[in-house]
């Protein structure tokens, strides 16, 4: 083999290799960027399923601790305020003098 056949063949096999090195990198890139898109959107999922879980029960909870705050102010039936929650009830004692 003469020197311009070693030199001719050595530029092909470069040539080669790099092109194989090449596809190498954009398949690791190709399989990383679809790995980490689908570990995202199943992580996604997973995090709505749980956050549904755990929504929905403190909603109800809320719901349900507005209507105990309303009916912890009342007197006797009648809806209150914090603010006139210590305001006599109609029904009250007047006590013996007439004074609330």
């Amino acid at each position: 083999m003469t020197r311009a056949e070693l030199l001719e063949l050595s530029d092909e096999r470069d040539g080669w290799l790099r092109r194989v090195l090449a596809a190498e990198r954009d398949g690791y890139e190709r399989g990383h960027r679809d790995g980490w898109c689908e570990g995202y959107a199943a992580a996604e999922t997973a995090m709505a399923a749980r956050w549904a879980a755990f929504a929905r029960p403190a909603a109800r909870q809320l719901v349900r601790g507005i209507g105990l705050q309303r009916r912890r102010w009342q007197v006797r039936g009648q809806p209150r305020t914090r603010e006139s929650f210590a305001e006599p009830h109609p029904d009250d004692f007047p006590g013996t003098d007439g004074a609330a």
